[in-house]
């Protein structure tokens, strides 16, 4: 679908998890811990598709809701679930390079500078990776001060 979105359109066709893994390999992150609220199946399937990519999950930790539990997930219980997901997760993987905390159904953009900071490593979320991708696809945009390592790349 990717490739044959611009033959048809003519124009350029991107995916959350493509951007994470274009991201991920802009900043040279080749080994990820990978937190998520997904079931096992879901988060394996995505750590084949990221190593397909370049980027090896080395790590993953998960609450392993299904999406009807997720879809009715607070954001309050989302927000701090992010974090403590996140933290276990590099926390158990201390080889990782970065932290991915893929899926657009819960708040996550807070964990980017907290994460960040105790760890030094770069966090990928759909919205950060995407919109990097965006803003550089466009030539404009970046750096981004004060959104985490990848935006301010």
């Amino acid at each position: 679908m990717i490739a044959e979105a611009p033959r048809r359109t003519g124009a350029p066709l991107d995916t959350d998890l493509e951007a994470i893994a274009a991201a991920a390999r802009h900043l040279g992150v080749k080994r990820a811990a990978l937190a998520t609220r997904w079931h096992q199946p879901l988060n394996d399937a995505v750590a084949k598709y990221l190593k397909s990519a370049g980027v090896e999950v080395v790590g993953q930790q998960a609450s392993g809701r299904t999406m009807a539990e997720n879809a009715t997930l607070g954001a309050a219980d989302g927000m701090r679930m992010a974090l403590e997901l996140g933290r276990a997760a590099l926390t158990a993987a201390p080889t990782a390079q970065g932290l991915i905390l893929p899926g657009g159904r819960w708040l996550s953009i807070h964990a980017v500078a907290a994460l960040e900071a105790e760890f030094g490593k770069p966090v990928f979320l759909n919205l950060n990776s995407s919109l990097w991708a965006a803003l550089r696809s466009a030539g404009r945009g970046l750096p981004v001060a004060g959104q985490g390592m990848l935006l301010a790349s």
